[in-house]
């Protein structure tokens, strides 16, 4: 098994232990939470600074086929149990297996 399909089967298997279903372009896909970040909301110079929810999600299938036509990238919207958030930054893993999403709640 290379280094790349043990990730695969890694996050796989993260994902199944706590799937977070997310609706990406009228889709639903199950991701991982990554970490999350609790703020009170601050404005700053006119901009506020809101929660923000990082996720990760497989861009492959158990046998290496494409989630993602087009994966979700900045400024993209998220919904995760009908909360709607924006994507504020994206990482790809170096193996293309997974796909992190840095996500805000976008202004009402």
């Amino acid at each position: 098994m290379t280094t790349a399909e043990m990730a695969r089967a890694d996050l796989r298997n993260m994902i199944a232990d706590a799937p977070i279903p997310i609706v990406f372009a009228d889709q639903v896909f199950d991701a991982a939470y990554n970490g999350r970040s609790e703020r009170k909301p601050v404005s700053i110079g006119g901009f506020t600074d809101e929660p923000a929810i990082s996720i990760v999600i497989a861009l492959k299938t158990e046998t290496g086929e494409s989630v993602f036509t087009t994966p979700p990238g900045n400024g993209d919207t998220i919904s995760i149990r009908d909360e709607l958030f924006r994507v504020e930054h994206f990482e790809i893993d170096p193996f293309g297996e997974s796909i992190q999403l840095d996500l805000i709640t976008p202004a009402k």
